[in-house]
């Protein structure tokens, strides 16, 4: 996984609260797993802040960008979408 990947996967886990290692696993499912899993982070508070959601749909939109290291970034990004109210 190149640096930058790295980089923007410990942005996330800073932003909200899960971890490196959750964020990659989540990222390395199907695009249907992804919906799935999801779904389970719909209570979480990251999810509830308008302004974190936005940050952290803008990062996973900077992963899918650098294109090889996660195919399934652009899946996840419409997954965590899908939260929004």
């Amino acid at each position: 996984m190149s640096a930058a990947v790295d980089s923007y996967l410990a942005q996330l886990a800073s932003l909200t609260h899960m971890s490196v290692s959750e964020w990659n696993d989540f990222l390395s499912l199907s695009s249907a797993e992804q919906e799935a899993v999801a779904q389970t982070y719909r209570e979480l508070d990251w999810t509830k802040s308008p302004d974190t959601m936005a940050t952290v749909l803008n990062i996973l939109g900077l992963i899918g960008t650098i294109g090889g290291d996660i195919a399934n970034a652009a899946s996840a990004a419409g997954a965590i979408k899908a939260l929004l109210p």
